[in-house]
């Protein structure tokens, strides 16, 4: 019987462990602004933020669809 509770605490200790170490791992991020989704299997936080990637990108997509608006235009 005494086998068993050791075996018991030890598996808790582990679990107490692990959740910490996440904890720690998601402490660092810097929630600025979020929405909560709250589900039955538990809660979705979605981080609303832009890279410079992205910026990059959404430039390039709108300068490549003004640019070839224009050329059609100048063309008739």
């Amino acid at each position: 019987m005494d086998e068993q509770s050791v075996t018991e605490q030890s598996q808790t200790d582990q679990s107490t462990s692990a959740n910490q170490s996440t904890i720690s791992n998601i402490d660092f991020v810097d929630m600025r602004e979020h929405t909560l989704i709250e589900t039955k299997e538990g809660n979705i936080v979605v981080i609303h933020e832009i890279t410079l990637g992205e910026i990059v990108i959404s430039v390039l997509i709108a300068a490549t669809l003004i640019f070839m608006f224009l050329e059609r235009m100048m063309r008739r």
